[in-house]
Parts: structure tokens; sequence; C-alpha cells
């Protein structure tokens, strides 16, 4: 978190926690890793409904598989799934994003 320095009238400074930090914005880090896990499910599994589900909750669609950096555009379109692949393009997922490998949704990897 984000800490300012502050100076009181005795001289001595103050370190006092910043508001626009995530926790003093409601953030919720765990809701959002568990969002980014069903994004990336849902777009490997052509699951339709959990992927707007997803979507509508405000998954972050630049979110990547940690092991292969593969994002949720590239496994809708690494299974074939273009429903999903046109949602997560709508909803603005970066077509030129590149997994781990330097391979975007179109190349494959």
């Amino acid at each position: 978190m984000k800490r300012r320095a502050d100076d009181d009238a005795d001289g001595d400074v103050d370190m006092d926690a910043d508001e626009s930090g995530p926790a003093a914005s409601g953030v919720d880090v765990a809701a959002d890793v568990l969002l980014g896990q069903l994004l990336l499910s849902a777009a490997a599994a052509g699951d339709m409904s959990a992927l707007s589900s997803a979507l509508d909750a405000g998954a972050d669609v630049t979110t990547r598989e940690p092991a292969s950096g593969m994002s949720a555009l590239m496994k809708a379109a690494d299974g074939g799934h273009a429903a999903a692949v046109a949602a997560l393009l709508q909803a603005g997922c970066p077509w030129n994003m590149q997994d781990n490998d330097g391979y975007t949704a179109g190349e494959g990897g």
C-alpha cells in the first residue's frame, strides 16, 4: 500500500495510508484472481454462460495463465470457440497479446 509522509506541528513525520490503494478502494485481490481463473477456464471450454458471467463481474480480459502466459482469447482460439473469441474481442481483450513463447491468439503455440 502506498504511504504518504506528513509533517506534524511537532516536526515528526507520520506515515498515513494513501486513500487510493487497493484496500481503500475495496478491491478484493482474491476475488480478482478467482474471476481471472473463471474467465480462463470458461474461454478454454467455450462456456459462454460462465464467460459472460466473468465479464459481467468485471474480470480483467488481460489475465494470463501463469505457467504458459496464455490469455483467455488464446485459450478460446486454441479450442476453436468462435463465439468466445468474439465476446472476448468485444470486451477489449487485446488480439496481439503474446504468451510466454511469443505467440499470439492467431498464431497458436
